[in-house]
């Protein structure tokens, strides 16, 4: 005799409120919020470098 098992997939449902609020003093949140704050300084002096750079090279050219 074969120990045969039908497999049985499960699913689960998660319920998502529409108007779900964000705690804003949450720790959890502030620190995300910085963390974001962190990601756009960065990426905004990249930016800031890159067209600097390019004003070099147009300032050269002249």
């Amino acid at each position: 005799m074969s120990n045969s098992k039908s497999v049985q997939s499960v699913s689960a449902i998660v319920e998502v409120p529409v108007t779900s609020t964000i705690d804003l003093t949450n720790p959890t949140m502030i620190k995300l919020i910085e963390q974001g704050g962190t990601v756009v300084t960065v990426f905004l002096g990249c930016v800031f470098l890159y067209l600097l750079i390019e004003l070099i090279k147009v300032a050269k050219d002249d």
